[in-house]
């Protein structure tokens, strides 16, 4: 038999009786506080990202549609380019942003004259081992190619006064001397530079393309081509990406082909080994349109394991908004494993045009131009088990931005920065406005 009196609860070792019922209690009501903050603070980060414009371009001074994306320096600022502005030819411009108490600052570094100096960065820029901002125009630099010049690398270096100094480090020719690059440089151990001419992909001028090093020479730089594409590669035109390198100073990228159904080219991913005095070109995988997917703009990222990823902008003949794939080394060669397929949103060329970013996880990152809908979306594909899963992070809607084209880069806290090319709360450049410059904060 049950017997009420000798019944109890314990509630830290204590007995549950009238003299103590208000103190135990007291001490319930506040052990479910502790647990309901706990939970609170527990589930916090698993509600989702927080995606906010920190700057809309507005096209007064200080450029618009930055069609590349971010450099962060050790203290936080972060830099990049805008394709247009309002100085003369709407030649473009470098800016900084600068976080500060009321949210952040931009400051133009400097505003391209559309002559001799440059026109349009389609690029981002970098910094170099001086400290210098490194970066490309598309055009610009002097005479040819359309009368808009052939395009030029140059470097903008801080003045101990104040302010920035544009040097053009070299002014490409046309021809086999390559024109048009729209791609990021990168550095090698010893300083050198490199990168790639598209030679007009989106042009009459199609000339294949051709990959370039700069070496600093005393006064000035040397320009190299290391490799110019053509018949020796059937697969491969217009390299419209910046490059990559291994361990060993083999170098990696992709090349866009040649939208025309008539070359039969839909693009490719490269490897460049030093071989003499020249370089070697093998060729890890050829896009075939029809089962596979086609026109890989985005370049390619290592992970740790030496695994290559990568985007294309569209899917099987010219359905669907691209791939995201994996390369991986095997006994000598490349194994090719399409990762995920992206979204239709009933129109190709709607996929990434720039690198997708790592996470420590290894996770992966990346903005899609259209996406499902028009504007273009933000998202992340995170392994489980053997396959991966699409989170979409944001859906761009034209008044935050649209038409994402850039990369996405990492802040020491996990929180991802990006352009979007268009939109924004500007009516100065059209109804699709000026693009801005977002951060998603996990």
């Amino acid at each position: 038999m049950f017997n009420k009196e000798r019944s109890h609860s314990s509630i830290f070792g204590m007995s549950w009786s009238p003299a103590n019922a208000t103190l135990a209690i007291m001490l319930t009501l506040l052990l479910l506080i502790f647990l309901f903050l706990f939970m609170t603070l527990t589930v916090l980060p698993a509600q989702g990202q927080t995606y906010q414009v920190i700057y809309a371009f507005q096209n007064t001074g200080d450029g618009s549609n930055p069609e590349a994306g971010l450099t962060m320096d050790s203290a936080g600022n972060l830099y990049g380019t805008t394709s247009q502005s309002v100085s003369q030819h709407g030649a473009g411009t470098v800016f900084e942003l600068s976080p500060t108490n009321s949210g952040w600052g931009l400051t133009t570094l400097y505003s391209f004259q559309g002559d001799s100096d440059g026109l349009q960065p389609w690029a981002r820029v970098v910094f170099g081992p001086d400290g210098g901002l490194y970066g490309t125009t598309l055009l610009g630099g002097g005479e040819g190619c359309d009368d808009q010049g052939c395009g030029t690398v140059f470097k903008l270096a801080a003045n101990p006064q104040g302010g920035w100094t544009e040097t053009v480090l070299y002014r490409f020719l046309g021809g086999r001397d390559g024109f048009y690059p729209d791609s990021e440089l990168v550095f090698d151990g010893a300083g050198n530079l490199y990168g790639t001419t598209d030679d007009g992909c989106a042009s009459n001028l199609k000339n294949n393309g051709t990959v370039f090093k700069l070496t600093p020479t005393d006064g000035g730089w040397n320009k190299t081509t290391l490799y110019h594409f053509g018949n020796s590669i059937s697969c491969c035109s217009c390299p419209m990406s910046g490059l990559a390198f291994d361990s060993s100073g083999n170098l990696y990228g992709t090349a866009a082909g040649d939208d025309n159904d008539f070359t039969m080219n839909y693009g490719g991913v490269y490897q460049l080994v030093p071989a003499g005095p020249g370089w070697k070109a093998n060729i890890l995988h050829t896009f075939l349109r029809s089962g596979d997917a086609q026109y890989p703009v985005a370049g390619v990222i290592f992970d740790a394991s030496g695994n290559l990823y990568g985007a294309t902008l569209c899917s099987d003949n010219y359905d669907g908004n691209g791939r995201i794939y994996m390369l991986s080394p095997s006994n000598g060669g490349w194994i090719y494993t399409e990762l995920y397929d992206l979204p239709n949103g009933g129109v190709c060329f709607g996929g990434p045009e720039e690198n997708l970013v790592l996470d420590g996880a290894g996770n992966l990152y990346g903005a899609a131009h259209s996406g499902r809908g028009a504007m273009g979306e933000l998202f992340e594909l995170s392994r489980n088990g053997s396959t991966w899963v699409y989170t979409v992070l944001h859906d761009f809607g034209g008044s935050e931005g649209a038409r994402p084209r850039s990369n996405l880069i990492f802040d020491r806290q996990g929180n991802l920065y990006g352009t979007a090319s268009a939109g924004g709360d500007s009516q100065g450049c059209f109804s699709w406005g000026c693009g801005v410059v977002f951060e998603i904060t996990p």
